[in-house]
C-alpha cells in the first residue's frame, strides 16, 4: 500500500514540475538565419518582412513585418485542458513609424491557435493578445501577453506573429523576446496536493477502523 501511494505521489509531482517545460518555444529571440524563411525553429509565409539588427529587444536581431500578407509561426506540444501563456514584445521605430490609413483597421498581435494531431484540423478558437496599433508609442518595446486553456482535443499549440486587419499605410512592426509556456501550479497548490496525498492513506485507514 505504501509503495502504491509513493508511486502516485511521484507521478503527480513529476507531471506538475514538467508542465512548464513542454511548451517552451525554440529560439524565442529569433536569432540566426539570413531572412524570415530560415530562422531556426520558425516557419514563415509571405514576402513582406525581414530580420532587423539595429533595435532588437534581446539578442542580436528581431523580426519586422510591414504588410498583412506575411507572418511567422511555431508549433509546440500541448495537453488538452492545460493553460498556456504566450508573450512577447512589439515595437515600431520613429524612422519607419507604423501608421494608419483612412478607414484602416491595421493592427499587430501575438496569437495562440490550437490544432489536433494532424496540425491542420482546428481544435477550437484561438486567442489573441491586446492589439499593437499605430496609437502605440514609437521607439518603445511594448509587452503583450495572453493566457488560455488548450481545448480538450488539442495536441498542438501554434504561436503566430502577424499584422492583422489590413496592411498599414506605411511603417513596420517588430517582434522579439517571444515565449509560450504552460502554467505552473502555485506553491500553495503544490503544498495542498502533497498534504492531500500524504493524508489520504491515513484517512482511509481510519474509515476502515
Amino acid at each position: 500500500m505504501r509503495k502504491h501511494w509513493l508511486k502516485l505521489f511521484v507521478a503527480v509531482t513529476m507531471a506538475c514540475s514538467t508542465a512548464s517545460v513542454q511548451a517552451d518555444l525554440v529560439n524565442g529571440d529569433v536569432e540566426g538565419g539570413t531572412g524570415l524563411a530560415d530562422i531556426p525553429g520558425w516557419l514563415s509565409w509571405g514576402p513582406s518582412g525581414a530580420l532587423e539588427g539595429s533595435y532588437a529587444h534581446s539578442g542580436a536581431q528581431c523580426v519586422r513585418l510591414w504588410w498583412d500578407d506575411t507572418g511567422l509561426f511555431q508549433n509546440f506540444s500541448v495537453i488538452g485542458g492545460q493553460t498556456y501563456t504566450a508573450s512577447g514584445y512589439l515595437y515600431t521605430p520613429t524612422s519607419e513609424r507604423y501608421t494608419w490609413d483612412v478607414g484602416n483597421n491595421t493592427y499587430a498581435s501575438l496569437k495562440l491557435e490550437w490544432y489536433q494531431a494532424d496540425g491542420v484540423t482546428s481544435a477550437g478558437p484561438g486567442i489573441e493578445t491586446t492589439r499593437f496599433t499605430p496609437d502605440d508609442l514609437a521607439d518603445v518595446w511594448a509587452f503583450r501577453s495572453i493566457s488560455g486553456a488548450a481545448p480538450a482535443s488539442a495536441t498542438i499549440g501554434r504561436m503566430v506573429l502577424a499584422i492583422g486587419g489590413s496592411g498599414p499605410a506605411s511603417g513596420t512592426v517588430a517582434f522579439d523576446s517571444l515565449s509560450a509556456v504552460a502554467a505552473v501550479p502555485e506553491p500553495s497548490t503544490m503544498a495542498f496536493l502533497v498534504t492531500s496525498l500524504v493524508g489520504l492513506p491515513m484517512l482511509l485507514r481510519r474509515r476502515k477502523a
